[in-house]
Order: structure tokens, then sequence, then C-alpha cells
């Protein structure tokens, strides 16, 4: 649970009876002897009413049962296609034969078995050393659109000079679709002379161009990439002054969701923890790293998700946790083919690899005297026709939390000129438990605070207030507990003022 939620609490019961005059609602009534009584507050707030209504970076999630967790996100990470396997270079077509094998090597980790285009450019350029006019017929059996092969003819003109140079302007390859084997594509040329004499030119060579795909599938070859170096800010100790609290089960979660249709792995580099007292420590765990789901041929441009978590089965997490840390550091890699399997897979121009990281924190543990600090604003103006006053609060408390409270007033130089107890006062008594740290009843506490005629002119000169709030779950902090949104505190405020003449 959040400590400087569970503070609110606390500054409830006290704060609200110091608010001006004009603004008390009268309710119902409280138990005084008739003197100047007025009820102040008769009201009840969960820890899920202080958590919703807080700005702040964690989410708070409560699940079916009422269980609540806080979640502390990174940012979104995605690895686009471009991103892990790289744009379509540009590649050159050297035909030394009417038939060539021509090497293709578009990607550095993936062999193509096909790739289907959506944009992009064959252009050639021709030498003939032959004295005739030549018919030129350039034909890619394996680039086909709706199974018709890529052809293209030229013809090259004698006129008296050699060598005969021609070229062939950028072709569209839109909505081909190339079949590859081992990295090469054969590339057919027929030359026919004025004499009907096939011949062998001189040189012709080619170029792809601007090549970009709305699919490839091939073998994936074993590669790692980064996907992210980042941190979480964690306010959860942002006001800690003293005191223990540990979660039950704290968790590293990292959601992936993937739409490659190849195996991928996801690897958690190091975690680091940067502690309230500025210290560095690191996460160790049994297995740093995981497989992810991803869509089989027949699932092209679906995704698949998959969740791993670092826990206290399996990682220090718990124990970083109870080193009340204020940011954690983290950097992941993935892993393409990370069996270095040899099954076709796919790859479409919108696959993605999207990755979050989360801190998890079920409100399931115990406290120990864990303490936090505020400061707030006080305007106490309107008092000056008080002379005395006796405070009853009476709280029925669902939560298995003790909590305890210090006030200490102060004047606009930021000096202390009073304290609401002598010493801190225990205003919520926790509520018992099962054993699996469920509440089993409600814990009533009376507190009665006076302020006589001379503390009241002091503290009438109060611009602040520091509140201090050390809460305990049951039996100082022996027993684990659970916070859900089911639980509330009850909290019931009367006021016998005496006023000057």
């Amino acid at each position: 649970m959040k400590a400087k939620a569970l503070g609110l609490i606390a500054c409830v019961l006290i704060l609200s009876s110091c608010k001006k005059f004009e603004d008390i609602r009268v309710v119902d009534e409280i138990d005084y002897n008739p003197e100047f009584a007025i009820p102040l507050i008769n009201s009840s707030i969960s820890l899920q009413d202080i958590l919703d209504s807080e700005e702040d970076i964690a989410i708070l999630e409560i699940d079916d049962d009422g269980n609540m967790t806080l979640n502390y996100e990174a940012e979104f990470e995605h690895n686009s296609a471009n991103e892990i396997i790289g744009d379509i270079p540009s590649f050159p077509l050297i035909l030394i034969d009417t038939v060539t094998n021509v090497p293709v090597q578009v990607f550095n980790n993936v062999d193509l078995n096909s790739i289907s285009l959506k944009s992009g450019t064959i252009s050639f350029n021709i030498q003939s050393g032959i004295a005739e006019n030549i018919d030129l017929t350039i034909t890619i059996p394996e680039l086909t659109k709706n199974g018709i092969p890529f052809s293209t003819n030229l013809q090259l003109v004698y006129q008296g000079s050699l060598p005969v140079s021609a070229q062939i302007d950028p072709i569209s390859v839109e909505e081909y679709v190339l079949d590859m084997t081992g990295n090469t594509v054969e590339i057919n040329y027929d030359a026919i002379t004025n004499s009907s004499e096939k011949v062998v030119l001189d040189l012709i060579t080619g170029l792809a161009d601007n090549w970009n795909y709305d699919l490839i599938e091939g073998t994936a070859n074993q590669q790692v990439f980064d996907i992210t170096q980042d941190s979480i800010e964690i306010d959860l100790y942002g006001s800690w002054l003293e005191g223990e609290i540990s979660f039950e089960d704290p968790r590293i979660a990292i959601e992936v969701e993937n739409s490659f249709g190849f195996p991928m792995g996801v690897k958690l580099i190091n975690v680091m923890a940067i502690t309230s007292a500025g210290d560095e420590v690191y996460m160790t765990t049994t297995n740093n790293s995981f497989d992810v789901n991803f869509p089989a041929m027949n699932e092209k441009g679906e995704s698949k998700t998959t969740t791993f978590y670092f826990d206290k089965n399996n990682s220090n997490i718990k124990d970083i946790l109870n080193t009340r840390p204020t940011k954690l550091y983290y950097e992941i890699e993935g892993i393409l083919n990370p069996n270095d399997l040899d099954d076709i897979g796919f790859i479409t121009d919108q696959s993605d690899l999207t990755s979050l990281l989360m801190l998890e924190l079920p409100i399931h543990g115990t406290a120990s005297g864990f303490t936090v600090q505020t400061t707030a604003d006080m305007d106490l103006q309107d008092i000056d026709i008080i002379s005395d006053a006796e405070f009853k609060i009476i709280t029925d408390n669902g939560m298995p939390i003790d909590v305890e409270l210090q006030l200490y007033f102060q004047d606009e130089k930021d000096n202390i000129i009073d304290s609401l107890f002598s010493e801190p006062k225990t205003l919520l008594g926790a509520a018992s438990v099962d054993s699996n740290g469920n509440t089993t009843n409600t814990t009533e506490i009376t507190t009665f605070v006076d302020v006589p005629k001379e503390r009241m002119l002091s503290i009438q000169n109060a611009k602040t207030a520091i509140i201090n709030v050390a809460f305990s779950t049951l039996n100082n902090g022996s027993i684990p507990v659970r916070i859900n949104s089911s639980q509330d505190v009850e909290v019931r405020m009367g006021a016998k003022i005496g006023l000057e003449n």
C-alpha cells in the first residue's frame, strides 16, 4: 500500500477540523454534554477512494475479489520490422550470360523464400559489340504478377559505331511476388539479330531500387537487437522517514505482443534500483530470458501476447523492494530466432514487437512503524472568537492497519509553536484478520484532543502543519495482511467549544 495514501487517511481525521468555521456542515449528533457542541464529520473513506483521487504515476487495479494492486508502468516500446531486419537495400543485377543466377542478399538476417512487393523498380543498362540491330527480351521467371512473369524488351539499333549502348528506364514492380531459393534469382534474356541469330551481349547490368514489401517469407538467422534502456519512478517512498514496509508478492512483469511470424525471445539484461538512501541494488534472477509466442503461417496479421514475471520465486525482487527504491533502471534486449531453428516464418510490413515493463505491487504485506511526513498549509484566522476547544474523534477501522499520528504547528518562519498531542497518538486500530490476511471485523477507537485557551491563542498563529503518520500492520508488522477495495474507515468527529465573551 502507498505510504502517503495511508497518511492521507489520518490527515483527514485532523485537518478536516481545521477548516474555516463557515464551511462546517452539521451532521448526525455526537454524544456531548450540552455546553456548545457541534458535530464536524461523519463520513467514511477507503484506500481506493484516496488512491483514485490522487494524481500519481501508479495505476490502481482491482480484481473481481476487490484485491488491489499498484502498477508502475514504463513506456510502451515498439520494434518494427524495419528496425529488426532493416530496409531492402538497392542491389545490382549483373547478367553474364543468357541465363544467369544472380545472387541477391536482401537481408543479412533472413534467408528469403519469397517477397511480395508493394513498390519499387527495376532498370537495365545494355552494351552490345555486335554490328547489327538486336531485339532484346529480358525475363525474370521467378518475379510474377498474377502468375505472369516479369518481362521487358528493347531494340538495340546499330548506327555504324560500337559498342551499342541502351537503357531500360525504371519499371514498377508493385504487386509482384519474387520467389527465391538460396538467395539467388534467375534472370534470362534473348538477344536476336536481324538475321535471326541468338547472340550473347557484352554486358547487361540492372538495378533493383526502392523495393518495399507487404510480406516476406523465409528462414530467420539468430540475431540480438536492443529493445530499450529506461527507468521507472517509484513515488512510494518519497516522504519516508523511518520504519519498515514489506510486500509479500511484488513482481516485475514484461508483457510482449508479437506479430512477427518468427520465434522471438526477450532478455532482461539488467535491473538496478536506486534506494531512498542513494544506494544501488541489482536484481538477480534464476532465469532472465523467455520465449515469446508468435503467429503461425496461417495467422498473418495477428498478434500473440506473452507475459513473463520476475517474482520472489525466481529473483530477489522482494529484497529490492525492502530497500525502499525510488527508481528502477532496466535494460531489455530481443532475440530473433533464439533457438536458431530452420522453420519458415514471415514478416509483414506491419509486423511489430511491442514491449511493456511493469512493477506490480499487490497490496498485501507488512509494515512496522513505517513513517511518512508531509506539510499542509493552515488558515486559522477565524478561530479568534474561540477560547478553548475539545475535539472527540471516533474511528471505526475496517483496514488491518494501526495508524499513529502527530501534528506539529509552525508559524510563518517555520518555527514549531505547538503539537497536537504530547506524544504520537494511535487514531486507527488495526482490524483483526484471518490466516490469509483478510479482515474479519472492525476496530473502534475514541480519541480526545484538548485545546485550552493558552494553546488556542498559540495555535491560531500557525501557518503550516507538519504531519507525521506512522502505520503498522497487525501485531506491529508480524502478520501479512491484505487491503482491498471494500475496506474503509468511518470517521466521526465533534467539538465542544468555549467562546470568548
